[in-house]
């Protein structure tokens, strides 16, 4: 399985951090928290992010030149960046556009105007190496356009559903525990009870069954969960 888009944030707000990488995750993309500007140079070079994305609302001073310094190794690298910056900070904002920083927000700003603005940046049609349809029964996974159709039937899944229902399409005939399933649709950094297993199962299974009345997930008692026979 290809990797999600990787958003590189910058910032010393961790509870910040926390709250983007478990919406930004949700959505489909991984993150990745780093400290100073100076050290996403490092990070570029070690994983190449799909964006960089600075936050400059508690740095004191502000140090635009660093940012400016980020933004041409970004250009260098074809990686959009955006700043974020204090709601009262106007003079960060231009200091920021004359850095050569040409998306910069206001704090605080909505996790979803950030995805929008994300995506418009790096746009949502990633390729996928060696790309493929999963099937099984009548539905089928197609991974390079990220689209699951059953019957037919154009099937509108989350980001987590889509791969839990890969892991399922590529291991027929196997039952897994909920741990399996956290394993493979779950990043390793963030915690996840078993019972929100159940509850993303239960949305899986209720898009899947809608419009055709068979259910293709079954549940095995005390064990876990597979795909029906």
């Amino acid at each position: 399985m290809d990797a999600e888009p990787l958003v590189l944030i910058s910032t010393s707000d961790v509870e910040f951090f926390l709250l983007l990488n478990h919406v930004f995750y949700a959505e489909g993309f991984e993150t990745l928290l780093v400290g100073e500007p100076d050290e996403i140079q490092q990070a570029i070079e070690d994983r190449r992010p799909d964006l960089i994305l600075q936050d400059c609302k508690f740095e004191k001073p502000r140090s635009t030149e660093a940012y400016g310094r980020v933004k041409q190794t970004a250009q260098a690298n074809d990686i959009p960046l955006i700043a974020l910056i204090g709601a009262d900070a106007s003079h960060d904002h231009i200091a920021l556009l004359k850095a050569g920083i040409k998306e910069v927000l206001a704090r605080p700003v909505s996790p979803s105007k950030l995805l929008e603005r994300i995506r418009a940046l790096i746009g949502t049609n990633r390729q996928i190496p060696g790309e493929t349809v999963v099937a099984y029964a009548d539905v089928e996974m197609d991974l390079k356009k990220h689209k699951v159709f059953r019957d037919g039937r154009d099937i509108h899944l989350g980001p987590i559903e889509f791969r839990i229902l890969q892991h399922l399409l590529e291991n027929p005939g196997q039952v897994f525990t909920r741990d399996d399933l956290i394993g493979a649709a779950w990043p390793s950094n963030v915690y996840v009870v078993k019972r929100t297993v159940d509850v993303h199962m239960g949305r899986l299974r209720k898009a899947l069954k809608e419009g055709s009345g068979s259910d293709l997930i079954r549940t095995v008692r005390s064990v876990g969960y597979g795909l029906a026979d």
